[in-house]
């Protein structure tokens, strides 16, 4: 039961009794007040060596990773992607991303299957965590796909956006037997050879244009719709090729357009992370401090 102000839990009018019977409003302030998830007499200072950037809650990160793995059955799908906590406080590690439906915040790199069910986070920026360097030219958004990646079972496909993909993430995830598709960036196709947006345009709605590396057995598929969109996978392909409703201006109606398997398969996995952050909206906790954590 979600009320306006903490004191009306206690008030005369609106008491709670499973809240108010347990303790007074003043042990309550006084026990918030001094509340801290880490020892900080142990907290090693910034510029020594064991520095940790998020010390006041590393436990709290650890004990929530370890319980979303523990209490759930792995999705054969699941999406690497970003998320914001928000706040709009003072602190070094907040963002402002204009894009997002929350502005200001921390940022958090996120695993999360098709449910919307997060199973592993780490903070963006988080110091300890990247202080374990992955053997790979990958740049750290490569590397934060690999570190979420490394839990989950072999089978398990991993789908992420044009943030962290390359083909280098895709051959690296293959040589380690692991599952990847991803979008990319034309400017990170490692000049993949296919047809430019003008020639695909004049083709028309739906075509498709792609190449197959037969020994990393990538495959780089481009595909227009209203534009063009660019992919990549280690284990999907475009055969076999479905038909999607989609709206023609020109004639105001409905029509259907081919479609390759791995746009198809890529719109139905990656959407976990955004439906984590519908679901999470909607249980926000508004807890207004002065301290960061």
């Amino acid at each position: 039961m979600k009320l306006p102000q903490r004191r009306m839990y206690w008030s005369q009018q609106t008491r709670i009794a499973q809240i108010a019977d347990v303790m007074t409003v003043k042990r309550f302030k006084a026990t918030l007040s001094v509340l801290h998830i880490s020892d900080n007499s142990l907290e090693v200072k910034r510029g020594q060596l064991g520095y940790d950037r998020f010390f006041k809650i590393r436990p709290l990160i650890t004990i929530l990773n370890d319980n979303f793995k523990k209490y759930v059955e792995v999705e054969s799908h699941q999406c690497v992607d970003e998320q914001i906590v928000p706040f709009k406080g003072h602190h070094h590690q907040k963002v402002h991303m204009k894009k997002k439906p929350k502005k200001w915040g921390y940022k958090v790199w996120a695993r999360a299957g098709t449910s919307g069910y997060i199973y592993q986070f780490e903070m963006a920026g988080d110091l300890k965590e990247n202080a374990t360097q992955i053997n790979s030219t990958l740049g750290e958004p490569g590397k934060v796909v690999l570190r979420l990646r490394a839990s989950l079972p072999k089978e398990v496909a991993a789908f992420f956006d044009n943030y962290f993909a390359s083909p280098d993430l895709l051959v690296e995830l293959k040589a380690r037997d692991l599952f990847g598709t991803c979008t990319l960036q034309v400017n990170r196709s490692g000049k993949c050879p296919l047809l430019t947006d003008k020639e695909m345009k004049t083709k028309g709605r739906g075509s498709v244009d792609y190449r197959l590396d037969k020994n990393s057995e990538l495959i780089v598929c481009k595909w227009f719709d209203n534009k063009s969109v660019l992919l990549a996978s280690n284990i999907h392909s475009i055969e076999p090729i479905t038909q999607v409703k989609r709206y023609d201006k020109s004639k105001k109606e409905h029509v259907f357009v081919s479609c390759p398997t791995i746009v198809k398969n890529y719109n139905q996995c990656m959407g976990g992370l955004d439906k984590a952050d519908m679901l999470s909206s909607l249980y926000r906790i508004f807890h207004k401090s002065r301290k960061w954590y």
